[in-house]
């Protein structure tokens, strides 16, 4: 039994609402469109193992901010899980990130965890490991360092809500010049709650705080419907808050809307 999807995205968005709770950056309104591509691809090995793999392109482009560069990131990942019994699944993950600017740098990650199933509504999955860099453009220095990375996800589901905490220690990409790399921690928050078979209410309380020196919180509300079996819309409100560089403070309001298309996999 095995399963393929193809996934495409196309994301255009203001960089002073993305890039300042990302990577610390305040400055002048600028635009960042980030198109990518991912294939997954699932598998049963044996009745108890199974396999989830994935490839995926990314590019992203920056316009009217000179702090940031345009950049692409390469990234295949596979995992291996194991049905140790009705309740545990214990799982391997391996995956390697190339990142190509004005520079090159390629670190992979490796973890190893378990998903438990606690009653029919508790669900946690906590997994732990490393971020190896065995690139790093001009930073010599960086190259065969190893960072701890990791993460703990605690799902609470009832018939009408759901309840989702999760903390994480993670490598990402930013974009931004003299920090193209960062490694960050975050804790989220997510409630959620149907009102119908169609729409939905909610919250995400959002913290986090990256080695390079930034802190920030959210707290954003939303509303999602389904306007047809394919087609999602979301409106937001919210309200951030940022710590960056030399103990600077901003604060904002934020409110969006958005809609997603998802087409049928094959």
């Amino acid at each position: 039994n095995g399963a393929f999807g193809l996934t495409a995205g196309y994301v255009q968005e203001s960089t002073r609402f993305t890039q300042a709770f990302d990577t610390g950056l305040v400055s002048d309104d600028g635009t960042g469109i980030a198109r990518n591509i991912l294939a997954d691809w699932s598998t049963l090995l044996t009745d108890k193992l199974s396999l989830k793999a994935q490839a995926g392109f990314e590019s992203n482009t920056f316009d009217g901010v000179f702090a940031l560069q345009d950049f692409d990131t390469r990234n295949v990942n596979a995992e291996f899980s194991y049905e140790l019994n009705e309740t545990v699944v214990p799982f391997i993950s391996l995956s390697a990130t190339d990142f190509r600017a004005d520079i090159r740098i390629e670190f992979q990650d490796y973890l190893a965890g378990a998903t438990v199933l606690i009653g029919p509504k508790f669900l946690v999955k906590v997994g732990a490991g490393v971020s190896h860099f065995s690139n790093f453009g001009v930073n010599e220095e960086i190259v065969g360092v190893n960072e701890g990375i990791g993460f703990l996800e605690a799902t609470y589901s009832r018939a009408r809500s759901t309840v989702k905490v999760s903390a994480e220690r993670a490598t990402f990409t930013t974009g931004a010049i003299g920090q193209q790399i960062d490694i960050g921690d975050r804790v989220v928050v997510d409630y959620g709650y149907l009102l119908s078979p169609t729409s939905k209410l909610g919250g995400i309380m959002q913290l986090g705080q990256n080695k390079s020196g930034q802190k920030n919180q959210e707290f954003l509300g939303f509303y999602e419907r389904n306007l047809t079996p394919l087609l999602q819309m979301r409106l937001s409100m919210g309200v951030r808050n940022l710590e960056g560089f030399a103990e600077t403070s901003v604060d904002d309001k934020t409110a969006g809307i958005s809609f997603t298309y998802n087409s049928l996999k094959f």
